[in-house]
């Protein structure tokens, strides 16, 4: 049976992450691949998360959080499927094909990762492993245009009902005593798969595959995030500790990482004519 006060935390939680959702599809949309690939992985979803991981399972909440950089590796990884696998494919189905594939990769992947104790160690490994990844894929980026037409609205609400959903069951999953399920739910790729299918059936497939890699350099902001709150919430509290978490992990990953691209754009030759535009 949950509590009031835990069914209260689930659904603010769960309300304000579909929120944060919806915002990620509308900044890709606006600025492109690369501006809105960084600003939609800001630590956004993870923040109700970790609030409500916390308010209901305090004593719980360091392994809860350990398991974010896992999670967030597989997130990388399933973007690299998205990246990848595309071009091999044959048109028809093409983008059902490469989101179940994705789909079903990390839903594997995850169930080995929770079978693992996180320990810090483990949790910088991973981060480590994906701040490499999401370079290399970078490096590579043939394009990252901004999109021409609008994403509908149904699209965007669904969107924020299925981030929304991934984060109430990650606090339920908290509350229930299950703090590696918490974790790792809480960094579902709800937000990721719903932003590259909305994309793709409104924009093309180009859009989403451009957006994909930033989305994986951006998406380090989230572990750094996480590993923060394990440290400040004890000492600091909630919402103070949450806030410089926030602070920290913005200035001092996702705004050099976003200065680095916006060079790269600028000097190298993958920019597309919507990209170039934007900067002049």
């Amino acid at each position: 049976m949950i509590k009031g006060d835990d069914m209260q935390t689930i659904v603010y939680s769960g309300i304000f992450a579909g929120m944060m959702a919806i915002f990620v599809t509308v900044a890709i949309e606006k600025w492109g691949g690369v501006k809105g690939g960084i600003l939609g992985t800001l630590p956004t979803t993870i923040v109700p998360a970790a609030v409500g991981i916390y308010a209901v399972d305090p004593f719980s909440f360091s392994k809860a959080m350990l398991v974010v950089p896992f999670g967030m590796l597989l997130n990388g990884a399933t973007l690299c499927i998205w990246v990848i696998l595309p071009p091999y494919l044959p048109k028809t189905g093409k983008l059902w094909i490469t989101l179940t594939s994705s789909l079903l990769f990390w839903l594997v992947a995850g169930i080995l990762v929770i079978q693992f104790e996180p320990n810090y160690i483990s949790a910088f490994i991973s981060m480590f492993i994906l701040i490499s990844l999401s370079i290399i894929v970078c490096y590579s980026l043939k394009e990252a245009p901004r999109g021409q037409n609008k994403v509908r609205i149904p699209v965007l609400l669904s969107r924020g009902f299925a981030a929304g959903l991934a984060i109430g069951f990650a606090v339920w999953f908290g509350s229930r005593g299950h703090p590696e399920l918490a974790g790792l739910a809480s960094v579902f790729p709800a937000i990721f798969l719903t932003t590259m299918v909305s994309l793709w059936i409104s924009q093309g497939e180009t859009v989403p595959r451009g957006a994909a890699a930033p989305m994986m350099l951006g998406a380090s902001s989230v572990s750094f995030f996480a590993i923060g709150c394990m440290v400040l919430f004890p000492r600091m509290g909630v919402y103070t500790g949450c806030l410089i978490a926030w602070i920290l992990s913005v200035m001092l990953w996702s705004l050099p990482m976003g200065i680095w691209l916006h060079r790269r754009i600028n000097h190298s030759k993958f920019s597309s004519t919507g990209e170039v535009l934007a900067h002049r």
